[in-house]
């Protein structure tokens, strides 16, 4: 399950949490303080996945409603079952994203990741190769076993948001070089471009709905673009 998909589940089990809550003195294995608490968590796990630090999440909290399910709620209840799947389906993605977050922070335009998976698309980096010695390295791109190339090369290292790779292209052409940044949709494998061209490209991070990378190599300066800001 990805974490488009989970949101989705979570949002499903939000209304019949609200249900339950207006309706609470139905049921005599909770109560209301009881499922209010189960919502705040609820909420904790998007608001979680939806942060782009990995220390967000405050010393000790744990998610841990399953043990108030399994302890008191039938065990054929519906939302009980769903309640105790969301849990492990968000330890299982918050295992996957700090893993990955952290990955990033080490992450170089010259030594970064070749090889992921995105939900259903096996990506990897091909023949990459510097740009001058001692420069960012570029290569084609394979995607479940299907190779693209645009101009110079893809750079790296690449974010991955919502269904769509967000990566660096080397562009050389006439008295014109640097790297400009598009949005590769995995969908129907397509290519936009964002923003101008730039002397370098490091992505850091996407926050909002914004993308934020330097534009050298040490980070002294950072950018932002809006991720609809396709030319």
């Amino acid at each position: 399950m990805n974490q488009e998909q989970f949101i989705k589940k979570i949002n499903i089990v939000l209304v019949e949490i609200d249900k339950m809550i207006n309706n609470y003195d139905e049921y005599s294995y909770t109560n209301k303080q009881q499922l209010i608490s189960i919502k705040n968590e609820l909420y904790d796990m998007i608001n979680y996945l939806n942060s782009e630090s990995i220390f967000q999440q405050k010393k000790g909290k744990e998610i841990l409603f399953s043990r108030k399910v399994i302890d008191s709620w039938p065990f054929n209840n519906e939302v009980g079952k769903f309640l105790v799947e969301l849990e492990e389906d968000f330890n299982s993605l918050r295992k996957n994203i700090k893993m990955s977050k952290l990955k990033i922070l080490n992450e170089t335009p010259l030594d970064f990741q070749e090889k992921f998976l995105f939900d259903n698309w096996e990506v990897s980096y091909l023949d990459l190769m510097e740009v001058n010695q001692g420069s960012p390295l570029v290569g084609s791109l394979s995607i479940n076993g299907q190779v693209f190339i645009k101009e110079q090369g893809f750079g790296g290292p690449l974010l991955y948001f919502n269904r769509k790779i967000y990566i660096p292209v080397f562009i050389r052409r006439f008295c014109v070089v640097g790297f400009r940044l598009a949005t590769l949709n995995l969908d129907d494998l397509s290519i936009e471009y964002i923003g101008g061209i730039e002397d370098l490209i490091y992505l850091k991070e996407i926050k909002g709905n914004r993308i934020y990378f330097y534009t050298d190599i040490y980070k002294s300066t950072e950018k932002n673009l809006s991720l609809y800001e396709q030319i």
